[in-house]
This record gives structure tokens, C-alpha cells and sequence, in this order.
């Protein structure tokens, strides 16, 4: 991903093109956002789960092929030392941090593997700052943050990616578990929010290369945020033709960002370093994707259980058969029919599991929907549009 925008970089000199082609480049990847769910949820009905693993063989094959025969070379051939020291620090700290948010429900927030592994991360990634500001080579440029449009593009990354994707994940759970669609089904449902994406991230390109991109995020910002908070009224019972509509105002909303937030990245750092802060974008968007699902899934995770508990106790059910429906819902509402006692409502107990899970979802939604709202005036004060709709000259970087 990172080589990609780079080639793009050092192909389109010219910040109108650029800010195009990156659009391109961002509709395209809307498309696989779209495609992949209605493939992948078909695969699953059909083949199973492990099914899904096996399609990246022909598309890597293809990928291949492809990249050998029509991308051109575009490596600084001065040459640039491996950073392994700051590698390995990053490695370290990320993956450890990374373990311990998604872990922490499992073994407790207290526990001494919780607690050790966050205390590895944060000397690992300390470490890691200490070593990228004395390198010679460092594997990222810290001085790049200076910029503030470097800076503030970024920040917008981590939040968008931290509330859009970790939202997503649950949503797709939702739809599953709680309302009753079938993986296909749930992956069509989504198309209003990931076609929506591929069609405004090419127009957004557009617009980036007229007036650049501040304006554009700021609204994108607003639109994905306030998205999010009309769907806060989800219910199992929720009918799709009364909230499709807010999915894809999400999907206008992401569209908006994300190239003119890639453009702005790309845009204010030297050609010679596109790889580099591609690279840089792409990790802390990652970075956010990840820490999105877990820290909102350790909050949906607690209210779910919470309020399953408080719901079940309704029902004066044995302690041995609540504990058992209490384990089966972590693993879907279907498999708690198939584990209720004689004479209890399997009906009933699945539409409290649903209401529990859309009550978790929902805090999840108002999390989300309030970070990126928060997050627009990032956008709006810290991102600089040039008098050419580019965001700065990519031969300097300006302070």
C-alpha cells in the first residue's frame, strides 16, 4: 500500500493530477471495500470461513504479473541504510500494545500479562523515538511532524480509522447476530456506505485539485460524524429502509476524507520521501483500525455483558443455565438455542442477547460519532491549502 502512493507520487508531478490520480486511487480501493463483503460473505455461505484465505493466491499471482509488467521504478538510487534498531522497537511496542487492548476483556485489565505488556510497549516505543531522532537513517522522518499539515492530516487518519472501521466491525456483527442476516446479505447491506465511499473519493480528488483539501475533510468529518449518531437509534428490530439512508451518508462522509487527507500527506513532504510518508500514513491508519476494534470492542464487550446480565436475572433462570447463555452469546445468538434449558424461550432470550448487543453498539456509535465531530476542527485549522488547490510544494517541507 505504502509503495502504491509513492509510485502515484513520483508519477504525476503536478498537484492537480496528483490530487486526480489519488482520488482514482481511493475510488478504486472503495470498490474493493464494496466488492469484498459480497465475495467474501458468498464464499462464507457456501464454503466456509477458511474459504476466504484462499482468494488472495490468484489475486496475488495477478498482482504480480502486473506490477512487473506496467509499474515503473521509481527508488531513490542514492540509497538509504536499513533502520533495523528503530524496526524493531516499532515491532515491539505496536504489537504489544496492539496484544494487550484486545486481550485485556480475556485476562483482565489488572493482570500482570496486561500490565507487562503495556509496560513493554511504552518502552519499546519510547525507545523507538529516542532511535529515529538519533539515526542516521531513521525508518521515519520525526522532523516531518513539524509540519503541521503533515501533522494534522495524520491525526485525522487515526481518528477517522479508529471510529469508521472499529463502527464497521461491529455493524457487521450486528446485522449477523442480532437482526439475522446471512454474511451475504449483511455484505449487500453495506453497499449504500462502501459504494458511496468509491464514488466521492474520485470527486473528492477533483475537488482537492481545484480548492484543496481542507474544506472537504472538515465537511467529510462532519457528515461521517453526525452519520454515525442517527444510527445511535439502532435496534434488532430496526427495519433497513428506515437507516440505510445514514450508512450512506457515512460512506459521502469517508469519501470526502480520505483523499484529500492522502493528498495533503503526500503533498507536503519532498518526492524523494513519498515512500516514507506513505508509509507513515498507512501504519497509523492501521494503527487506529486496530486500536479502534479493540478499545471499542473491550466497551462494547462490557456494556453487552453487562446489561445480558441484568436482563437474564428477569428471567429467574437457574445460575448454571445463565452462566451458559452468557458464554454462548459471546459466541453468536445462534448458538445459544441450541444450549437453553428445557421450557425457556428461545425466541425471547435471543431478542434480549440482540438488545444487549445493539445497547454495546450503540455507546460504540456515540463514541465514534462525537471523536469525529471533535476531530473536524483538526482538519479545519490545521491543514493549509496553497493558492494552486495543492498542499504545499512537495520539494519542502515548510514548518
Amino acid at each position: 500500500m505504502p509503495s502504491t502512493l509513492s509510485i502515484l507520487t513520483n508519477t504525476f508531478s503536478d498537484p492537480k493530477e496528483r490530487a486526480h490520480a489519488i482520488g482514482m486511487w481511493a475510488g478504486i480501493s472503495g470498490l474493493a471495500l464494496a466488492i469484498g463483503p459480497l465475495i467474501g460473505g458468498a464464499m462464507v455461505d457456501s464454503l466456509g470461513w477458511q474459504s476466504i484465505f484462499l482468494i488472495n493466491i490468484p489475486i496475488g499471482l495477478i498482482a504480480v504479473v502486473v506490477a512487473v509488467r506496467f509499474v515503473p521504478e521509481s527508488a531513490d538510487r542514492a540509497g538509504r541504510g536499513l533502520d533495523l534498531p528503530g524496526q524493531a522497537a516499532a515491532i515491539i511496542g505496536l504489537a504489544t500494545l496492539t496484544y494487550a487492548f484486545i486481550e485485556a476483556n480475556t485476562y483482565g485489565w489488572a493482570s500482570a500479562r496486561i500490565v507487562s505488556c503495556f509496560a513493554v510497549a511504552a518502552v519499546a516505543l519510547v525507545l523507538f523515538v529516542v532511535i529515529e531522532l538519533r539515526s542516521k537513517s531513521p525508518m521515519l522522518q520525526l522532523s516531518f511532524f513539524r509540519n503541521t499539515t503533515f501533522l494534522g492530516a495524520n491525526l485525522v487518519g487515526v481518528i477517522v480509522s479508529f471510529a469508521f472501521f472499529g463502527v464497521i466491525f461491529f455493524l457487521s456483527l450486528f446485522m449477523q447476530e442480532a437482526q439475522g442476516y446471512s454474511p451475504i446479505q449483511a455484505g449487500v447491506r453495506q453497499l449504500p456506505c462502501t459504494l458511496a465511499i468509491a464514488v466521492t473519493a474520485v470527486v473528492s480528488g477533483r475537488i482537492v485539485g481545484r480548492r484543496g483539501s481542507r474544506a472537504p475533510m472538515t465537511i467529510g468529518l462532519l457528515m461521517l460524524g453526525v452519520g454515525l449518531l442517527f444510527m445511535t437509534k439502532l435496534e434488532p428490530t430496526s427495519a433497513y429502509s428506515v437507516w440505510w439512508y445514514w450508512l450512506a451518508l457515512t460512506g459521502l462522509g469517508m469519501g470526502l476524507i480520505m483523499s484529500p487527507m492522502t493528498s495533503a500527506i503526500m503533498g507536503s513532504v519532498p518526492t524523494s520521501r513519498a515512500g516514507m510518508a506513505s508509509a507513515t500514513s498507512n501504519t497509523l491508519r492501521q494503527v487506529g483500525s486496530v486500536f479502534g476494534i479493540a478499545v471499542l470492542g473491550n466497551i462494547v464487550t462490557n456494556r453487552f455483558t453487562g446489561r445480558l446480565s441484568s436482563a437474564l436475572s428477569t428471567y429467574h433462570l437457574p445460575p448454571a443455565a445463565t452462566r451458559g447463555i452468557m458464554s454462548a452469546a459471546s459466541q453468536g445468538s445462534q448458538v445459544v438455542s441450541t444450549k437453553l434449558p428445557a421450557g425457556v424461550d428461545a425466541k425471547a432470550i435471543g431478542h434480549t442477547i440482540g438488545l444487549s448487543f445493539a445497547s454495546g453498539m450503540q455507546l460504540a456509535l456515540w463514541i465514534s460519532g462525537l471523536l469525529l465531530i471533535a476531530g473536524a476542527p483538526i482538519a479545519l485549522f490545521m491543514i493549509r491549502d496553497s493558492a494552486s488547490g495543492s498542499v504545499g510544494d512537495p520539494g519542502q517541507i515548510r514548518p
